[in-house]
């Protein structure tokens, strides 16, 4: 399946890449699942690179995936790669109950708690 580019505009992105506060008066880079909320509330990347397959279970899918990747590696200017390395990050999040696989679906996650709080702040 070819992906058709999806124009998201500079300040969209600055907004996905914004950096947050960590712990004490650390500064950090979003993780990738604060991006990918980041990117389920925007107008401009959701429903075209992201969506939602259920929003009342808060279950969603990447559409472009390698477009998702393009704008993660937009936020400090490096690369981490293709869209094999960001998932391996996104894998790193299910033991925290962050996100959840759905089982028998390909590029489609379920948002734990921490997910969801951090979606409501967002709205």
């Amino acid at each position: 399946k070819i992906e058709k580019d999806v124009a998201v505009s500079d300040n969209a992105v600055q907004e996905f890449c914004k950096r947050v506060h960590g712990s004490g008066k650390y500064i950090r880079s979003p993780k990738s699942w604060e991006f990918l909320m980041r990117l389920l509330v925007n107008s401009e990347t959701n429903p075209e690179v992201i969506c939602w397959v259920d929003e009342s279970q808060y279950i969603f899918r990447l559409v472009q995936p390698n477009k998702i990747v393009a704008l993660w590696n937009a936020k400090d200017g490096k690369s981490s790669g293709n869209y094999d390395n960001f998932a391996r990050s996104l894998r790193y999040h299910y033991k925290g109950g962050i996100l959840c696989p759905v089982p028998d679906k390909q590029l489609v996650y379920r948002c734990g708690l921490l997910a969801i709080d951090y979606l409501q702040q967002l709205r």
